[in-house]
């Protein structure tokens, strides 16, 4: 797991500093909700790689911008960082 903390580290590093903390970019990943519907709650998240559009709609804060952990199936950003 150090090793996989360490890729981790290294791509926010790199997305921090080529695209800094003050709002998200276009191949950002944010998580969507995934509504269960017999219960009427959220029961896990699905990734979401951001575009040009979800940027322009001001619906996404740099707050909701995840970085997934180095491992197998698993989605990551769509820029340099990732």
């Amino acid at each position: 797991h150090a090793y996989q903390s360490y890729i981790w580290n290294t791509m926010v590093s790199a997305r921090i500093r080529k695209h800094g903390v003050d709002s998200p970019v276009v191949g950002d990943i944010v998580l969507l909700p995934v509504k269960d519907e017999k219960r009427k709650t959220s029961k896990s998240s699905k990734p979401k790689v951001l575009t040009q559009a979800d940027i322009d709609s001001g619906k996404w804060s740099i707050q909701d911008v995840v970085m997934p952990q180095p491992g197998y199936d698993v989605v990551y950003p769509q820029h340099s960082a990732g």
